[in-house]
């Protein structure tokens, strides 16, 4: 699924204006045409003393300065909704403090408009520095990403024994997204879970979950949550949950898009709420 169709951010921009028709700007239209030797002849379409074209000139060089003023002031002005979407696009690249804002921002406005801060949510860690992993590098891919995390190892991704808990679970927007998020981790050659819509019924997916030990799982968030509720899916030995930072077509990410962003929210909560405070050994990343 995809967000509904939003303007794009150039429409809040204030846009140049334009002379009206008739307007004394529109008078000093240029004209050619070509006379009967093939030749071309400049004309007005009206005469104007010198005194007229002045305070014409004057008057075209205010209006030009406050359509600059109106620029300057709009986008001085940005609406913390535009702000918040602008560092989602380049929260990859942010240091773990900002990155650790971004997400407490995102978490605790999406329980605030969907109803579903609850009395034990208050208890909830705020989210820090320390519960972020930041790569060194970010002119790699994402195997090079994972392979230098602290606390992981390929060995023990391919080793993984914990039932139903994966070691890393990566969070896509979409099925699409998750197919070539697949690709980029084939390199790692590890048992990898596919918990998105396409790929098999809830039913299916969770009986799969049963009968084998994944160290690596991708999905969406929706699905994932569905598999968390239903105890199909746990997160107690997990300890890696990575936030997909690729955008649509229209910039989004799976932190902001509508579709996505309330499910994805509520898979943070359950690790903030949940995780965080019995152990210290979860983390996040936007990779």
């Amino acid at each position: 699924m995809g967000g509904d169709d939003l303007d794009s951010e150039d429409e809040y921009l204030a846009v140049t204006d334009l002379p009206e028709p008739g307007s004394s700007a529109s008078n000093f239209i240029v004209e050619e045409e070509p006379d009967s030797a093939g030749k071309s002849n400049k004309k007005r379409d009206q005469d104007y003393s010198d005194d007229e074209i002045v305070v014409d000139s004057k008057k075209r060089r205010r209006k030009e300065k406050n359509s600059e003023n109106t620029k300057e002031k709009v986008v001085a002005t940005k609406s913390p909704q535009r702000l918040f979407l602008e560092t989602s696009r380049t929260v990859v690249t942010q240091p773990a403090e900002v990155q650790a804002s971004f997400l407490w921002a995102s978490l605790t406005h999406t329980l605030g408009l969907t109803g579903d801060f609850k009395e034990e949510d208050s208890k909830m860690p705020k989210l820090e520095a320390k519960h972020f992993y930041v790569p060194s590098s970010k002119n790699v891919g994402i195997v090079e990403q994972l392979r230098s995390a602290p606390t992981l190892s390929v060995k023990k991704l391919k080793r993984w024994k914990q039932p139903k808990s994966p070691m890393v679970i990566v969070v896509c927007s979409s099925a699409r997204r998750a197919v070539e998020m697949l690709k980029d981790l084939a390199p790692l050659h590890v048992k990898t879970a596919k918990l998105f819509p396409k790929q098999g019924s809830i039913e299916e997916q969770a009986k799969s979950l049963a009968e084998e030990n994944f160290g690596l799982v991708v999905g969406t968030p929706n699905r994932l949550l569905q598999l968390i509720m239903s105890q199909h899916l746990e997160l107690d030995h997990s300890q890696l949950m990575v936030l997909d930072a690729a955008t649509d077509k229209k910039n989004f990410t799976v932190c902001t898009l509508r579709d996505t962003a309330a499910d994805c929210m509520r898979l943070v909560q359950t690790v903030a709420t949940y995780q965080m405070t019995r152990r210290d050994t979860i983390r996040f990343a936007f990779l």
